[in-house]
């Protein structure tokens, strides 16, 4: 794909909500950064994370950042800002559409989408985030149906998918941390485990590799707890103290919800091993470098 009259690889395109936005911060180590860094000169990897966006917004958007397989007519791009509140899909397309477009691929194709919705999606019913269980389902299907359908624009058999479930959460920590700014907590770590279930039954449903983020997470935060409390001691967690009710989860979340430098590195573990594992192609092993290596480049002048 030629882009600004230059060239871009092939690529993988990471889309989610605050998780998948936040993996570009350095500054912990942000699993999305490490992708890059990862497959630098083999695929560029693109961030399409959008905090605070549930999977509705992400089934109304995603087709935007995947290029069109099929002939269609290229709409105008006015970027703008605005402090207009969307309280419905026509008119939150409508602003997608004046903003973003994709254009037909010349040289490159997206290699693998990485989905990782879920987490915003499982705040409390009422709340202006919550997607019921059924529809967060449909969502997914909405976005893999963009990449299977052979009647899509964005038909691409040979694009991977890979999903990945929203991780567990910290009631004790998030309540605390929602608190401190004046705010209700309007999550919980049990919510949160039923969307993570749904995606992993979505994936089985459909064939799409899917990372179980939550269990893989409250596997190790159980193990730490075991070996401080002799027991996970997870059942009565809201009536511990504060230290006590965070220990575990304090490792792997800064706030109860956002990773730690360590929770990015946990991510982006099981998602490399995962890649291995279901796409051996896309293993940079099997993947060459782009433009020769600099040892075999011979002396020259300018």
């Amino acid at each position: 794909m030629k882009t600004f009259r230059g060239y871009m690889l092939d690529s993988i395109v990471v889309f989610g909500d605050n998780i998948t936005e936040l993996g570009n911060d350095v500054n912990t180590g942000g699993w999305v950064s490490q992708l890059s860094n990862l497959y630098i000169r083999k695929l560029d990897v693109i961030n399409r994370g959008f905090s605070g966006y549930n999977s509705t917004h992400g089934s109304l958007l995603i087709s935007e950042f995947l290029p069109n397989t099929k002939e269609t007519t290229e709409r105008p791009r006015n970027v703008f800002d605005s402090d207009v509140i969307y309280s419905n899909e026509k008119d939150f397309t409508t602003r997608v559409n004046e903003e973003i477009g994709a254009d037909i691929p010349e040289n490159s194709s997206v290699r693998l989408v990485i989905i990782f919705y879920g987490a915003i999606d499982a705040s409390f019913p009422g709340t202006p985030s919550h997607v019921p269980l059924e529809e967060y389902q449909r969502n997914l299907l909405k976005m893999v149906d963009l990449l299977r359908n052979p009647k899509s624009k964005k038909f691409s058999p040979k694009t991977r998918i890979l999903l990945v479930s929203p991780p567990p959460i910290s009631d004790v920590m998030l309540k605390k941390a929602s608190a401190e700014i004046g705010k209700d907590c309007t999550f919980s770590n049990e919510s949160t485990k039923k969307y993570s279930e749904a995606a992993v039954e979505f994936g089985n449903k459909y064939g799409i590799p899917t990372i179980n983020t939550w269990d893989q997470f409250m596997l190790e935060i159980s193990n730490l707890r075991s070996k401080k409390f002799s027991s996970p001691k997870l059942g009565d967690i809201s009536d511990q103290s504060y230290i006590d009710g965070s220990y575990g989860f304090d490792l792997l979340f800064l706030d109860g919800f956002h990773l730690t430098n360590y929770g990015n590195q946990k991510l982006f573990n099981l998602i490399v091993k995962k890649i291995i594992d279901d796409f051996p192609e896309l293993d940079i092993n099997a993947i060459p470098l782009f433009l020769p290596d600099w040892k075999s480049l011979k002396p020259f002048k300018i």
